[in-house]
């Protein structure tokens, strides 16, 4: 399961909004669709389109890019310890 904030949710199906959060959960594999299915009857679940979810979530399509810092810091990290790369 991946388990995340439904952000963009008040565009997509404003009646499921609720200014406490969303959450957005992905079942992966029958474990994980068993999980939710033993837990469903105590939550308020809606199947959403995968596009709905992407067009707000984009690191569900695509990867992130790194900040141009992070080489740096694991290299300072490995040579010199944590307290330097910190």
């Amino acid at each position: 399961m991946t388990i995340a904030d439904c952000f963009g949710i008040e565009k997509q199906a404003p009646e499921l909004y609720d200014s406490r959060g969303v959450s957005l959960v992905i079942v992966n594999t029958p474990k994980g669709a068993a999980m939710l299915e033993a837990i469903s009857k105590d939550m308020n679940i809606s199947e959403r389109p995968e596009a709905e979810i992407t067009a707000e979530q984009q690191r569900l399509s695509a990867p992130g890019k790194f900040p141009p810092e992070r080489a740096a810091f694991w290299e300072t990290l490995r040579r010199e310890g944590l307290k330097a790369a910190l």
